[in-house]
């Protein structure tokens, strides 16, 4: 099992297209996603998270 991509909790199944899936415009949510392999529906949910990294400018020497 994968954690960047949907899993079937009933038959295990990866999705293979988990970038199509439309969680709508935020960056987290919830869907029902029917399983490709045994037709049965399951939730969906996506978490997005961000990272900010800082660090001085560097001036070039003359």
């Amino acid at each position: 099992m994968s954690d960047d991509t949907p899993v079937c909790p009933y038959c295990e199944h990866e999705e293979p297209d988990a970038w199509d899936i439309y969680f709508g415009c935020q960056l987290n949510g919830t869907v029902t996603i029917t399983c490709g392999a045994c037709g049965v529906e399951y939730l969906c949910t996506i978490v997005c998270t961000l990272n900010f990294y800082s660090r001085q400018k560097l001036e070039p020497k003359e």
